[in-house]
Order: structure tokens, then C-alpha cells, then sequence
């Protein structure tokens, strides 16, 4: 994997392709987006393959959730289950968590 600046690539967009790999584009230091190499027959599945980091993005964000209920619940008197409840709560009322 390789990181590359947005001036880079506006400077020089075939960095993109010179050497195809995953690349991590950055933007005053923080990164911004991530670039990956398709085939032709990914873009068929392109639909589940965006599905798929729209899961794992929830599922991490569910996990900081989780995490955070936890490491709070002393001050707020949560047991875990109740934590875990307000975690299924969120997921059910909003449909997605960000």
C-alpha cells in the first residue's frame, strides 16, 4: 500500500496507475480516500463490493459504540446488557449509525 498526495496526483494523475495497488490519497496530512485496482469483471459486482464497506464501516462504528458504553458504564451505572441494548436501540431507530 502506498500513500500519495493529492497535489501528487493532480500534478501527476498516472501515479494512480504506474504501480496498481491499494493507495491511501492524503490531503494536508490527513488521509482523504482510498484508491484500489479493479478488473473488469469487479465492475459487475461493484454494487455488493460497496455494500460490503458500508457493513464493515457500521460494524466498526457499533464496536466504538460498544466500547465507549462500556468503558463509561461505572459513571452512568450501564450493565452490558443494557449497553447492548442501546446499541440494537440505535441500529433499529436510525437504520445506519453515521
Amino acid at each position: 500500500m502506498k500513500i500519495v498526495t493529492s497535489r501528487d496526483i493532480k500534478n501527476n494523475p498516472n501515479i494512480l496507475f504506474d504501480n496498481p495497488s491499494e493507495t491511501i490519497i492524503t490531503s494536508r496530512g490527513r488521509p482523504r480516500a482510498i484508491c484500489i485496482t479493479l478488473d473488469a469483471d469487479e465492475l459487475d459486482d461493484i454494487d455488493d463490493f460497496l455494500s460490503s464497506i458500508h457493513q464493515a464501516r457500521a460494524k466498526r462504528s457499533v464496536e466504538k459504540i460498544r466500547d465507549l458504553l462500556l468503558r463509561t458504564s461505572a459513571s452512568l451505572m450501564l450493565t452490558p446488557a443494557k449497553a447492548q441494548e442501546i446499541v440494537t436501540h440505535l441500529i433499529n431507530n436510525q437504520g445506519r449509525l453515521f
